[in-house]
């Protein structure tokens, strides 16, 4: 979850808005917005893209706080008053949750009490859930299956990369190849991709698997040294795949 909330304090999107993110647990997330001149619309009022953010956001904080990566689906929202206070918050509660699917009810409330300025209904659904479509799609449901649960087991290498990188227990080499810098394992990415370029001229299958998974983990070691994942590799493979990834979660 610390991933999670770092990546949403450093969102810029939110912090172009002002928005705080106040607390995130499993399935709930709350945060502010002070209102600012930019928020207002033609009528002198805040925005209702402005409240529509600001909920969008707790929804996105909630729906990933379980540690899988979740995009919106869905949302409707209901504006109900015209805000009038000078801080809006906003507070997202999941209401049912599935391996799939999840939906959420957010409220938007002045100064935070109960009085609600906007109300909104969001639904969610799993990368992983997109990316198993994605490939059923392209290749039939059961290769598309098998690939879906490869890439499932692949999600969970770069945990166990930063935990090495986190401990850096004596002579860790993945510890000490991310302390070499985004240079140097750059370099050893390339290394690896050539090697496994020969391992498939050669014909020599044993080694080219070998070479294969010194590539793949040297890239996981790379995309955390540029703090990306590989979640969003995967979704970028699932939307070349006619999974086109809805929302902006």
């Amino acid at each position: 979850m610390n991933s999670v909330r770092k990546g949403l304090e450093n969102d810029a999107y939110a912090l172009h808005l002002g928005i705080e993110l106040l607390a995130m647990e499993a399935g709930y997330a709350r945060a502010r917005m002070p209102v600012k001149a930019f928020h207002g619309n033609m009528h002198g009022m805040v925005h209702g893209g402005a409240m529509f953010s600001l909920a969008d956001f707790v929804f996105q904080a909630a729906s990933n706080s379980h540690g899988v990566v979740a995009v919106a689906i869905n949302a409707n929202i209901s504006y109900i008053q015209a805000p009038q206070a000078l801080v809006l918050y906003a507070e997202a509660t999941e209401v049912s949750r599935t391996r799939r699917l999840a939906t959420y009810s957010i409220k938007v409330t002045e100064d935070g009490d109960a009085e609600l300025g906007g109300a909104l209904k969001g639904l969610a659904g799993t990368l992983p859930w997109f990316v198993e479509e994605a490939f059923a799609r392209a290749l039939g449901p059961v290769a598309g299956q098998r690939v879906a649960d490869a890439g499932r087991s692949l999600l969970a290498l770069p945990e166990y990369a930063a935990q090495r990188i986190a401990d850096s227990p004596e002579g860790s080499y993945t510890a000490r190849l991310f302390a070499s810098g985004v240079s140097r394992i750059a370099q050893k990415v390339g290394e690896e991709g050539v090697e496994t370029a020969l391992a498939a001229v050669t014909r020599d299958d044993p080694e080219l698997v070998g070479e294969c998974a010194d590539l793949l983990y040297h890239l996981l070691v790379l995309l955390k040294s540029r703090n990306l994942t590989l979640e969003q590799v995967v979704g970028e493979l699932a939307s070349r795949h006619g999974a086109r990834v809805p929302g902006s979660l």
